[in-house]
C-alpha cells in the first residue's frame, strides 16, 4: 500500500512538472533553414532566417537561433523580438530563453502601454510578468522620464520600482532620490527615502514623498525644507494642491515671504492659499519689527491685513499689547500701518523695578511706521497704572488716553507724551495697585526671529 501511495504522489508530481513546462515549452513556427547537430550527446537545432517561435505566453522572432529541445534552451541573435500576450514587446540584439526566464543583452527596448524602457541588460520572466535591469536604464512615459541604476517592472500592474541614483522628470517636479515607485495607471510617484524635488517655482528637500500628477497633489513628510518663489518654509510635512494654489505645512511649521510685505510665521499648522496665510496652534509672526503670538492668525497679502485671535499679544521693542481681537492693516496711509484692538486692551511696558506701566481700555487704535509705534489711542473706560518712581503708583481713570511716541537715543520708540481725555481722575499711592483686566506678564513668551531663514536663502 505504501508503494502504491508513493507511485501516486510521483505521478501527481510528474503531471505538475509537465503542466508547468507546457507554459514555457517552445514551438517552432518558421525558419528559412534548419540544421540538427549533436552537442554533448544532445540534439541541438540551428535555425536561421526569419525564425519564429512561441510558448504559451508569447511569440519570439529573430534572425538566427540555437535551440535545444530537451532542455528547452533557446538562444536568439539579430533583431530579436518578443511579444507577450499581455501586450508587452521586447527588442534586443541577443536573447537567452530557458524555462520562462529571458535574458536580453545590448540595445534592449521594452514597450508596454505608454512606457518604454531602454537598457543594455534585462531579465524577464514571461509567466510572472516581471522584468529587472541592473546596469542602468531609462524609462519614458507620456508624462515622465526616469533613469536609475536598477529597476524592476511588474507588467501586470504597470508599476516600476527604481533603486540607485534615481532621477525623474515629471509633470510637476524634477526628482532626485535613491528609491522610487512609479505607478503608471495612477500617475503616482512614491519616494520611500529622502530626496530632492525641483519645480518651476522652487524646491523641496524631504524625508519621504508621494506625488500624484492626476490631481496635481504632492505630499512630502518626515521633515521638509524648501522654497516656493519668494516663500521659504520648514515643517514636519507639506501637502500641496497645485490646481488650487494651496500649500499646507504641518508640525513645527515655519514660513516666510520676502518683499515689500515681508512676513515670518510659525505654527502647529499653516495653510498658504494664493496671497493669504492661515495659522492654527501657537502662531508666531514677525513683520516690520513687531512680533505676535496667538492661537489663530489670518493674513491677507492683497488687502494688507492681519487678524489675530485666541489670547493674542503683540510686542514692539519695549511694549506689549494685549486684547481679545487684534487687527493689523499695513500701508494704510503715508507709509504707516494701522492697529485696531478690541476687548480688554492693555498696553504695557516693563520698568527697571520689575513693575509694568499699564494703560488699558475697551478699544485701541494706533499707527506704526518703519521705526515702530507712532501713536495710540485707548478709549472706553480707559485706565492707566503708572510708576513715576520706585514704590510709587499713579492710577488714573478717564474716557480715553492718547499717546505719542518718539525715537530715543538708541533708536527705539518710547512714549513722548500722554494725554488723558475728558475728566481724568488720578490717585498717587505707595500701595501696590491691581493689574488692569486682561493684563499678564508675557515677556518671557516673546519669540525670537527665525534664524533658520538664513540657511535657506
Amino acid at each position: 500500500m505504501e508503494r502504491g501511495y508513493f507511485l501516486t504522489l510521483l505521478l501527481c508530481f510528474a503531471l505538475g512538472v509537465q503542466g508547468q513546462s507546457n507554459d514555457s515549452r517552445l514551438t517552432l513556427h518558421h525558419a528559412d533553414a534548419m540544421t540538427v547537430i549533436q552537442v554533448n550527446g544532445q540534439s541541438t537545432t540551428l535555425l536561421s532566417g526569419h525564425v519564429a517561435m512561441s510558448n504559451a505566453n508569447g511569440e519570439f522572432q529573430c534572425d538566427s537561433a540555437v535551440w535545444n529541445r530537451q532542455s528547452n534552451d533557446f538562444q536568439a541573435f539579430g533583431q530579436v523580438s518578443y511579444q507577450g500576450n499581455n501586450g508587452l514587446i521586447l527588442h534586443a540584439d541577443m536573447m537567452h530563453h530557458q524555462n520562462g526566464w529571458t535574458n536580453l543583452h545590448q540595445n534592449i527596448e521594452l514597450k508596454h502601454g505608454n512606457q518604454t524602457l531602454a537598457t543594455d541588460n534585462l531579465r524577464y520572466h514571461d509567466q510572472r510578468e516581471i522584468g529587472r535591469f541592473t546596469q542602468g536604464g531609462t524609462v519614458t512615459t507620456t508624462d515622465a522620464t526616469l533613469t536609475a541604476r536598477e529597476g524592476t517592472y511588474h507588467a501586470s500592474r504597470e508599476v516600476f520600482t527604481y533603486h540607485g541614483d534615481v532621477k525623474a522628470k515629471t509633470k510637476q517636479y524634477t526628482l532626485d532620490t535613491d528609491s522610487l515607485i512609479h505607478d503608471l495607471p495612477m500617475h503616482q510617484y512614491i519616494m520611500p527615502v529622502a530626496g530632492y524635488a525641483v519645480s518651476d517655482s522652487g524646491w523641496v528637500r524631504f524625508g519621504q514623498g508621494i506625488i500624484s500628477d492626476s490631481n496635481e497633489l504632492s505630499i512630502f513628510h518626515h521633515g521638509v525644507t524648501g522654497q516656493d518663489g519668494r516663500d521659504y518654509f520648514i515643517a514636519d510635512s507639506l501637502h500641496r494642491q497645485a490646481s488650487i494654489a494651496t500649500t499646507g505645512l504641518h508640525g513645527h511649521a515655519q514660513w516666510a515671504t520676502q518683499g515689500k510685505d515681508s512676513m515670518e510665521l510659525a505654527a502647529d499648522h499653516l495653510v498658504i492659499h494664493g496671497d493669504s496665510a492661515k495659522g492654527q496652534g501657537h502662531v508666531v509672526s514677525h513683520s516690520k519689527g513687531l512680533a505676535s503670538l496667538s492661537e489663530s492668525l489670518d493674513w491677507n497679502k492683497s488687502t494688507h491685513s492681519l487678524h489675530l485671535e485666541g489670547d493674542p499679544i503683540v510686542w514692539s521693542t519695549d511694549y506689549q499689547v494685549q486684547g481679545r481681537d487684534i487687527y493689523w492693516y499695513q500701508d494704510v496711509s503715508y507709509g504707516m500701518d494701522s492697529l485696531w484692538i478690541e476687548g480688554q486692551v492693555v498696553l504695557s511696558e516693563p520698568t527697571d523695578s520689575g513693575d509694568f506701566q499699564q494703560m488699558g481700555g475697551n478699544t485701541l487704535s494706533g499707527h506704526l511706521n518703519h521705526e515702530g509705534i507712532h501713536d495710540m489711542h485707548l478709549s472706553g473706560n480707559a485706565k492707566a497704572i503708572y510708576h513715576p518712581e520706585p514704590m510709587q503708583v499713579n492710577v488714573t481713570e478717564c474716557s480715553s488716553i492718547t499717546l505719542a511716541f518718539k525715537a530715543n537715543e538708541e533708536g527705539n520708540q518710547t512714549i513722548h507724551s500722554v494725554t488723558f481725555n475728558q475728566s481724568p481722575q488720578g490717585t498717587l499711592s505707595e500701595d501696590q495697585a491691581d493689574d488692569l483686566p486682561g493684563f499678564s506678564d508675557r515677556q518671557s513668551e516673546r519669540p525670537e526671529r527665525m534664524d533658520w531663514m538664513s540657511g535657506l536663502k
